[in-house]
């Protein structure tokens, strides 16, 4: 895990790098560097070479350094997309999410766990009275549903609101996903659910897939105030339900 926690911010760092014109810059250095040697060298250190060999390449190199930029930025955006959008660093995503100890000193998790009796770095401890590690998966646990009957009550007439925040921030939330290949269409939505004796009652209504391109599906992407909706909407930590 420690390797893909490395690799997710080499990713992310390329990515700003791009973003903030690093490209651009660095292309035109290694330009003006091969116009240097060009003209120092091979026309015996005339600086007036230098700048008859610069005055007259100056278009051609530009335009040569918009093609060759946008090319590369368009390889580093399709490369670093997923780790822009969504953080695959599971060790990172758990800290956020930390065990609840209550008044009375009880534990409760909020995550989903297994046992795992092979050493690991996935956000292991050591499980109490057992040899096993308990591994931490960023997965909310709420409910056993084991034995219970599903009932849903499904409202087609009802049509998912994005937040008021997440309208603010449509636009480059939905420019996250421009390596992308997407599309619009109608799905469902699970609003709410319950649990009442042997039943799990689950409520879904309708919302649009590019409705969850903007929320679910870009949760870690940083917004242009330096916020993302996970630190909004999913903070943490989560109190054990009643």
């Amino acid at each position: 895990m420690k390797y893909i926690s490395d690799y997710s911010g080499f990713k992310r760092k390329i990515r700003k790098f791009a973003d903030d014109g690093g490209i651009e810059i660095l292309l035109a250095l290694i330009i003006i560097g091969c116009l240097t040697f060009i003209a120092l060298f091979l026309h015996k250190g005339s600086f007036s070479a230098l700048f008859n060999v610069a005055f007259f390449s100056v278009i051609i190199f530009t335009a040569l350094l918009q093609a060759v930029s946008s090319l590369f930025r368009k390889r580093i955006t399709s490369w670093s997309e997923d780790d822009v959008k969504l953080e695959p660093n599971y060790m990172k995503l758990t800290k956020r999410y930390p065990t609840i100890i209550d008044g009375q000193g009880h534990r409760h998790e909020p995550l989903l766990t297994y046992d795992n009796p092979l050493p690991n770095d996935l956000g292991a401890s050591e499980a109490s009275h057992t040899s096993a590690r308990c591994v931490r998966l960023p997965v909310l646990f709420d409910q056993w549903l084991v034995g219970k009957d599903i009932t849903i009550a499904d409202h087609q007439d009802q049509q998912y609101e994005l937040p008021h925040d997440i309208q603010e921030h449509f636009d480059e939330l939905f420019k996250s996903h421009i390596a992308s290949n997407i599309y619009n269409q109608l799905n469902i939505r699970v609003d709410d659910w319950e649990v009442e004796r042997d039943s799990f009652l689950m409520s879904t209504s309708r919302t649009t897939y590019f409705d969850s391109l903007v929320t679910n599906r870009a949760m870690d992407f940083q917004w242009s105030n330096g916020l993302t909706t996970r630190d909004v909407y999913q903070y943490g930590p989560f109190p054990p339900l009643h």
